[in-house]
């Protein structure tokens, strides 16, 4: 699994379990999120990607 996968992981407190298909899944996962985080800031201009993705998966960031 990936690194930075496994650090974000556990910077939120979120459990890997053991299971390597259990990992696979969750690395799945994180690559998709990764992929349309890509995908939204290709499409956004200069210095404005943060804001897209943050409002594209509707996290709450403290700044509204």
């Amino acid at each position: 699994m990936n690194e930075n996968i496994k650090r974000i992981a556990d910077a939120t407190n979120f459990t890997i379990a053991d299971s390597p298909i259990w990992c696979l899944k969750v690395e799945e996962f994180a690559q998709a999120i990764a992929q349309e985080c890509a995908n939204i800031s290709d499409q956004a201009e200069p210095y404005k990607a943060y804001e897209r993705i943050i409002k594209h998966f509707g996290v709450d960031n403290g700044h509204s």
